[in-house]
C-alpha cells in the first residue's frame, strides 16, 4: 500500500521495545523515520505499555505521518499484561466513517 499521500495512523503491539537500544530496535526506528512516520509514544520508562516482574517496555506503539498528532493515555488493567491505550487524534483533515473494526477515511 502506498501511503505517501495519505494520512496514516498505525497502532499495535510491535514486539520491539522502544526503550531498548539494540541494533534491531535502532534499525526499526530508522525505517520509521525514513518513511516520514513519527512515534507518538513518549519514549520514557514512566510511559511503559507493559510492566513485567523484572522490566518495563514500550511494545504498544502509535505511529503517524503528515501532521497528525495523538495524545495517549495509559491505564492499568487487572487481566492483561499490557496497559490499555486510549488515543485522542488531532489534526486529521479528512472525514471518516466508523466501521465495525476501525475507521474508514473518505
Amino acid at each position: 500500500m502506498n501511503v505517501q499521500n495519505k494520512e496514516c495512523i498505525i497502532v499495535g503491539d510491535m514486539n520491539l521495545d522502544l526503550l531498548s537500544n539494540n541494533s534491531t530496535v535502532l534499525e526499526y526506528k530508522n525505517v520509521v523515520e525514513m518513511n516520514a512516520f513519527k512515534f507518538q509514544n513518549n519514549i520514557d520508562r514512566k510511559e511503559a505499555t507493559r510492566i513485567g516482574t523484572t522490566n518495563v517496555s514500550i511494545l504498544d506503539q502509535v505511529l503517524t505521518n503528515k501532521n497528525i498528532t495523538c495524545k495517549i493515555k495509559l491505564d492499568d488493567h487487572l487481566i492483561f499484561d499490557h496497559k490499555i491505550m486510549s488515543i485522542a487524534v488531532n489534526n486529521i483533515s479528512k472525514s471518516y466513517k466508523k466501521l465495525k473494526y476501525g475507521l474508514k477515511f473518505q
